[in-house]
């Protein structure tokens, strides 16, 4: 649910906050890294640096960089510019400096491999799981969370920070396509925070929310989402692109039915624990939508489904697959 905010690329985004000088922020940088060096290079007391984030400083020590998506290379018209500009200068540099690479998925790693000739062998694949809080939560449990937040006990749920790759434009469409009545029965509640580049979603939100049948909550604790997750009617994720996708697990471990995008590693994550859809084919959104509000059996086959695909990923393999990472970058292969 966390949000960026760039002025010069989505000046309507509510929270948008000015930009520090391209200058400062390199002084910013440049005193980052040479504490880093000094501080940990240097010390003597570690063994392996771990970038989570995409593009690491320049170290010493043996590097392992987790790539989440290649979103910002392949698609820059989705970010800021000021963060085009960084992955442009620095992104393919920081590949070279690591020992070994940690991506999130086979999508990303199969895109790092054809899109910058990496050798394979040096891409691991650690997939992310749901935290122990998201399971399916009681009736007491969903409903403090829906008196808390002031919904129905029915709704459909979007999870995510406002941005051009997660489609919310379109999934807005695809729910106003249904019948009235439903949409007074069964709201379309966004929890997220507003990212970059979303004038435009601005406006449309604006236009949809005044009815209520649109409910834009934010950003929401982890308690509070897990009693969403539990609670909803459907989760609808209609994403353009992906690296990963924690949120539909994370909705699958709670026990919601999940109606996914088709497309980069969604499938790869969801598997058969979910409803798969192309995400330009409005008509088969508002079908789905409709369905899992009228068809209780065929909502609960997915629920099922889900549950089952989401015990498939868990932290512990997580940590030991990453950890393996670690020995054969620090040149400690058992």
């Amino acid at each position: 649910q966390a949000a960026e905010a760039g002025p010069a690329d989505s000046p309507a985004s509510p929270g948008a906050r000015r930009s520090k000088p391209a200058w400062f922020r390199g002084l910013l940088d440049w005193g980052q890294a040479v504490y880093f060096h000094q501080r940990v290079a240097r010390a003597g007391r570690y063994d392996l640096y771990h970038e989570p984030n995409h593009i690491p400083m320049p170290c010493a020590l043996p590097t392992v960089t987790t790539v989440h998506d290649l979103s910002v290379i392949e698609h820059p018209e989705w970010h800021p510019t000021e963060r085009v500009r960084l992955f442009e200068r620095h992104f393919a540099a920081g590949l070279r400096r690591a020992a070994r690479l940690i991506a999130v998925s086979e999508f990303t790693k199969a895109r790092l491999v054809g899109g910058f000739g990496l050798a394979p062998e040096l891409i691991a694949v650690t997939y992310q799981a749901p935290r122990e809080s998201f399971r399916p939560r009681s009736p007491a449990e969903v409903r403090g969370v829906l008196e808390q937040l002031r919904l129905p006990e029915r709704f459909f749920l979007f999870v995510g920070t406002l941005e051009p790759r997660k489609n919310v434009g379109a999934l807005l469409e695809a729910y106003h396509q249904l019948p009235a009545v439903q949409r007074r029965r069964l709201p379309l509640v966004i929890v997220g925070a507003w990212g970059w580049r979303s004038a435009g979603l601005v406006e449309q939100m604006e236009r949809t929310t005044g009815a209520g049948e649109v409910r834009h909550l934010g950003y929401v604790d982890e308690r509070a989402l897990a009693g969403l997750y539990s609670a909803c009617t459907a989760f609808v994720w209609p994403s353009l692109y992906e690296g990963f996708g924690l949120p539909p697990l994370e909705a699958m471990a709670c026990g919601a039915p999940v109606i996914v995008s088709g497309t980069s590693a969604l499938p790869e994550v969801v598997g058969a624990g979910g409803l798969q859809l192309d995400p330009s084919n409005g008509p088969a959104w508002t079908a789905a939508l409709e369905r899992m509000a009228e068809d209780t059996a065929w909502r609960e086959t997915w629920v099922r489904r889900g549950l089952t695909r989401a015990a498939e990923f868990s932290w512990q393999r997580c940590c030991h697959e990453t950890a393996t990472c670690y020995r054969v970058a620090a040149g400690r292969a058992q």
